[in-house]
């Protein structure tokens, strides 16, 4: 190339000389694939689902290790490596120590455990371990592997194609992708295995030519060596212990080892191939095979980096532009030293896109293994015909391979292919690599503490993985690489500068970030073990029963030390030891997970427990359903976060001042409503009949005091946070006595707001509350601390359809079960549950028309007008007469909220008037009644009950991510901007997501405490009202009361909050003990198809236990706590000389006006006494 003269563009032109030859050779590959695939799809057609998905577990050991080499190498390793060398040198080599030491781990470890069981998912071995839910989370994790995985083996094959031929990298990725889907589709894993035998020849063959070829170019082997000793890329082992260097001999070889463990032992794509040998001795001899030959081919790949340094070594083709990327510099190098020779340049081609159509084959052929065992067999009832089997199977083929294609895209746009397929691998892998660990090597680990240990490593990781890949794509992290020169070039170019002599990280970057991503796998296998280990020791502290797992199921070097429980026994959950280990002698296939019929409970009167386990049959699809909500609220938060970037603090806390009208109505409903109301108001009707619905009075009162005083005072300010109000009319004092206040009550609501969708997930699904209420947390955490406001206002839009589709399917489908409207209402009329709320002064009567309307009132006061999280959505629009339109847009919305989910109540009601599922049990707590009528009437119907969690869940992702914004805004205004130095905007927005960040952790560890309460609707308007209800009193008096000083409101406000605290506390407290109890309309049990045990309820004698204060319904808090501090607020003033602030924007507009007229009839006055 020394000799070559002109420009890059012509010289880039003239390497792309991909002759006929060439063309013959690649098609000619494609086409022994296809044929490959026809041969074993019809004419050795496969007869059997385990014909096609294991090869009749009679596989030969050479083919399968042939297998196993070209299919996990790809195109990723062929170009990827020899990339690796070129640009930071050999300290990558000693990655095969780490092959070895997995090879040894691996055999003596995991494969003996998976291959007793003879599965054909090794996630079939979770749900055995564990239960369902495990074995569906890490089915879950594979599936999202392979769809991050595959566009990269797609994309790599095609790049090589681009810099040898010109084609466009989108024209070839679909042609790659048909051939591999046909022969995959048609043949199943033995055309797999048999292409595999022949790419992996292919492979090698075309690495040996480059090799052979390219060193005699340079002259011989020892110029190869010299040139890249002299530039410092043949280097020894980095001792460094520093963990943000990215390649040492710790990293490699430990975090290392944790990686390939991670890719081979528990992977689904290589386990297949070693559950297809008929003895365990021979998928042994497979596993050394295997490293034996990876290992020879990476020698291969690293040799072929020294070449191309060697060869050009001083005019480097990616400052000349000559690669325009720098996984295309093996092909180039296959240009300049083969394509002079017709057919060579076809045959490496033929080579890359082998090891790209045997990773995918292999992939897509283990994916509809995953999705037939994990995804369909454990959720549908009717058996598959073999003919139906093979059907979905070559579906999920057809459709996932087409998905990737679409993903290439994507990828295209990323960094290094080797360092990004590593780290996107371990945020998926590493996780799940830790729960099948915990499984393997912790006897202890119980299904829930792996399932709590699997989701935190998968969120730490994915926060983690993502924004170092984001990170790197901006620029904020480059790493240094070996020196490269230009000097020696003999074409003209256009310069580029790409000298980094260091690692360069921007000061932006969390020092986390920096961690080098061989340590990534490691981080998440140890955050999922931790984690686990740790809530399996709670669970047994708190005596939550752990069936012991038989000793097949954990590694051989265990089996010896693990006690087995005595038999014959009595205790239950060591008799089901014996079906556990009864596991290990059969094939998994038959073991049940199909959810029980209703005519089989009835036929058989099971007990409540197995009904209630059958009322548990979420589907796959109700799963997608319900992902498809929380990745469209995630996508949003991306929009806004990077796409739409907030480009000031005003953008992120306000929308820029410049919301519309419709958006702000529909988050107003979403965010106040939450899951709280759509479980919380159908159980109140449901026990004590609809006197709650006459709340809307209260409703109706609020909007129009808060549509003349409040809104029209905070809107003219053009404040932020509300309770900057405070300063400007007392003092900064009371800004964060507000501030605090608005904070305390956020950290007593948003855990329930968090509990909610849990509970309601629990009911249809069996999952563990605190597991939800983590995922919730994150989703929620994710797209609020990056898109802000807007991101906030357009998840709830999406919020608030699905929330009121789901109660539309439910009330529709429930009504036509119940036998209409008429039934519905006649069974409700005759229990008394249709009612008035009583006239009547007793405060202690649940429900009276004085409580519902004046106490209602006070209430939605507190939580509306003086709320900072509904206040930045009236206040982020541009023009005081929207922010009118919108409190009665809000007004409606809530109106319609409020009947739909009163009807549901009645809708229960009528549904199990002869059968009480709170007292037979079949809900274990009263809110989880609407998710159990859920189940069912819609249980029946694949995804019906994924809208309705979906429904509920959105109410309760935009509750809490507007707490979270709003919050993040009152730790900026109220507690940094009046105290400390300003800060620049980078600051500014990390202390906002910061802030956002640490108040959802909070949350998700206070909603053990939740748990141990009453029902949640009363619970939020009883720990609501103790925060806001001084609050309210302070800014009445701020609005309506202009004597009232600032050191009167504050000792108004204090002992205010002192006082509805402690009333609010005493009388949950007395709740939870079982001392007050509120008159509940009759329920019965006479009629139940099923077994259960009598609850006997004991009525209290209230009037004797709990002093009269503490016994006043709730519905009066919020009034108890402003009237309290407005009356000591009043008093501490009463001596005072009565001062009036200048500013009259402060007070209610009729205020203002009395003022005015005041101040004229005092200056005349003076001019009479003159």
């Amino acid at each position: 190339m020394g000799e070559m003269q002109g420009e890059v563009s012509e010289l880039t032109h003239f390497m792309q000389r991909f002759s006929w030859v060439d063309y013959v050779v690649f098609v000619f590959m494609l086409a022994i694939s296809a044929v490959v695939g026809v041969y074993w799809g019809f004419m050795k057609k496969q007869t059997t689902q385990a014909d096609y998905l294991l090869g009749g577990r009679n596989m030969k050991v050479i083919p399968v290790s042939m297998s196993l080499v070209a299919s996990f190498v790809s195109g990723i390793t062929l170009l990827g490596s020899p990339t690796e060398v070129y640009m930071h040198g050999t300290q990558y080599a000693f990655i095969m120590g780490a092959i070895f030491l997995m090879s040894v781990i691996m055999t003596q470890v995991y494969l003996p455990v998976f291959y007793e069981l003879k599965i054909t998912s090794n996630y079939e071995y979770l749900s055995i371990r564990f239960d369902n839910r495990v074995r569906l989370f890490g089915s879950i994790l594979f599936a999202f592997t392979l769809i991050g995985w595959l566009p990269i083996v797609i994309y790599v094959p095609a790049l090589a194609f681009n810099q040898v031929t010109g084609v466009d990298i989108h024209v070839i990725t679909p042609i790659v992708c048909l051939v591999c889907i046909f022969y995959t589709s048609a043949g199943g894993l033995q055309a797999v295995v048999w292409t595999d035998v022949i790419q992996i020849t292919a492979m090698f063959g075309a690495m040996a030519l480059v090799a052979i070829k390219g060193t005699i170019d340079v002259g011989g082997i020892g110029v190869v060596f010299q040139r890249n000793m002299d530039s410092g890329r043949i280097e020894m082992p980095n001792w460094d212990p520093n963990p943000l260097t990215r390649h040492t001999i710790w990293s490699l070889v430990v975090g290392g080892t944790i990686y390939w463990l991670q890719a081979n032992a528990v992977n689904q794509t290589m386990i297949q191939r070693y559950l297809s040998l008929p003895t365990l001795r021979g998928a042994k001899w497979a596993v050394f095979l295997f490293c034996i030959g990876i290992s020879f081919l990476y020698c291969f790949c690293l040799y072929c980096g020294l070449l191309i340094y060697a060869r050009f070594y001083d005019c480097d083709p990616l400052q000349t532009k000559l690669a325009k990327a720098k996984d295309q510099l093996l092909p180039l190098l296959v240009m300049d030293v083969l394509g002079e020779i017709p057919g060579l340049p076809g045959v490496f081609i033929a080579g890359i896109f082998s090891a790209a159509l045997s990773s995918l084959s292999t992939s897509l052929n283990s994916m509809s293994a995953v999705v037939l065992e994990d995804f369909y067999k454990p959720f549908f009832k009717k058996p598959l015909t073999d003919r139906q089997a093979s059907w979905i199977m070559k579906g999920v083929v057809v459709i996932l391979g087409t998905l990737c294609v679409a993903l290439v895209f994507i990828v295209e746009k990323m960094g290094t292919i080797l360092q990004l397929t590593m780290t996107l691998e371990s945020m998926t892998m590493g996780p799940q690599l830790g729960v099948f660990t915990m499984g393997i090597l912790m006897p202890w680990v119980d299904a829930t503490g792996a399932l709590i240990g699997g989701v935190s490593g998968l969120a730490v990781m994915s926060w983690w993985c993502l924004t170092s890949q984001l990170a790197i794509a901006r620029g904020q992290i480059v790493h240094s690489h070996k020196s490269l020169s230009t000097a020696g070039c003999t074409y003209n170019f256009t310069a580029v500068e790409d000298v980094v002599e260091e690692s360069v990280f921007s000061e932006e970057v969390n020092p986390v970030l920096r961690v080098s991503y061989m340590w990534y796998t490691l981080a998440g296998m140890m955050v999922s073990i931790c984690v686990g280990a740790i809530v399996s020791r709670i669970n047994r502290a708190r005596g939550t029963p752990h069936l012991p797992p038989a000793p097949c199921l954990l590694a051989p070097q265990l089996r010896r030390l693990y006690k087995e429980p005595p038999h014959p026994t009595d205790d239950p959950f060591i008799s089901a030891y014996g079906q556990n280990k009864e596991a290990c002698h059969v094939n998994s296939t038959s073991i049940s997970m199909k959810p029980i019929t209703e005519s089989e409970e009835i036929k058989e009167k099971l007990h409540v427990s197995a009904v209630r386990l059958s009322l548990q049959h979420f589907g796959w699809f109700d799963y997608v359903l319900f992902v498809l909500m929380l990745t469209v609220c995630g996508g949003i938060g991306v929009f806004f976060g990077f796409v739409k970037k907030q480009s000031s603090t005003q953008d992120y806390l306000m929308g820029g001042r410049n919301m519309k009208l419709l958006p702000v109505c529909f988050s107003l409903v979403a965010s106040f409503i939450s899951g709280i109301s759509l479980l919380g108001i159908p159980t109140e009707l449901y026990i004590y009949g609809t006197a709650y619905v006459f709340t809307l009075i209260g409703t109706l009162l609020m909007s129009i005091i808060f549509t003349y005083t409040f809104l029209p005072i905070l809107h003219d300010l053009g404040l932020t946070s509300a309770y900057e109000y405070l300063e400007l009319r007392y003092d900064k004092r009371l800004r964060v006595f507000g501030s605090v206040l608005f904070s305390v009550y956020l950290m007593a609501w948003l855990p329930i707001v968090i509990y909610v969708p849990a509970l309601a997930f629990n009911q249809v699904t069996g999952v563990n509350i605190h597991i939800t209420t983590s995922i919730v947390c994150f989703v929620c955490i994710f797209y609020t601390s990056l898109g802000g406001l807007k991101a906030v206002v357009w998840t709830d839009v999406i919020q608030t359809i699905v929330m009121v589709g789901a109660m539309t399917l439910v009330i529709i489908k429930g009504t036509i079960i119940a036998g209409g409207f008429g039934e519905v209402f006649r069974e409700n009329w005759n229990t008394g549950r249709i009612e008035i709320p009583p006239v009547t002064l007793d405060l202690t009567v649940r429900h009276t028309i004085w409580s519902v309307s004046i106490g209602s009132t006070f209430y939605w006061i507190g939580n509306v007008a003086v709320n900072q999280s509904m206040l930045q959505r009236f206040l982020a629009l541009a023009e005081l007469k929207s922010s009118k339109r919108a409190i009665w847009g809000f007004f409606g919305g809530v109106m319609f909220i409020v009947i739909i989910c009163g009807y549901s109540g009645l809708l229960a009601y009528a549904k199990y008037h002869e059968c009480d599922p709170l007292d037979s049990r079949l809900a274990l707590a009263k809110d989880q009644l609407l998710p159990l009528l859920v189940m069912d009437v819609l249980g029946d119907w694949p995804g019906m009950p994924g809208i309705f969690v979906a429904g509920v869940f959105s109410a309760s992702l935009s509750s809490l991510s507007t707490g979270l914004n709003s919050m993040a805004a009152v730790v900026l205004e109220d507690f940094w901007k009046p105290f400390f130095r300003p800060l620049t905007h980078r600051q500014t927005q990390i202390m906002i997501r910061s802030v956002v960040v640490i108040l959802g952790v909070i949350c998700v560890g206070l909603v053990y405490i939740v748990e141990m309460l009453g029902s949640v609707l009363q619970l939020t308007m009883s720990l609501s009202s103790a925060s806001m209800g001084p609050l309210a009193g302070v800014f009445v008096m701020g609005i309506f009361l202009p004597f009232i000083d600032g050191t009167s409101a504050l000792s108004g406000g204090i002992i205010g909050l002192l006082s509805a605290w402690w009333l609010a506390a005493q009388s949950q407290l007395a709740q939870a003990r079982g001392l007050m109890q509120s008159s509940e309309k009759p329920r019965f049990t006479q009629n139940c198809t099923y077994e259960f045990d009598e609850i006997v309820h004991n009525v209290v004698d209230a009037e004797s236990e709990v002093p009269y204060l503490y016994r006043i319904s709730f519905m009066w808090f919020t009034a108890f706590g402003c009237m309290v501090t407005v009356g000591i607020a009043c008093i501490v003033n009463f001596r005072k000389t009565a001062k009036v602030h200048n500013d009259h924007r402060l007070f209610a507009p009729f205020i203002r006006k009395w003022l005015e007229k005041d101040k004229v009839n005092q200056m005349y006055l003076k001019n009479i006494q003159k």
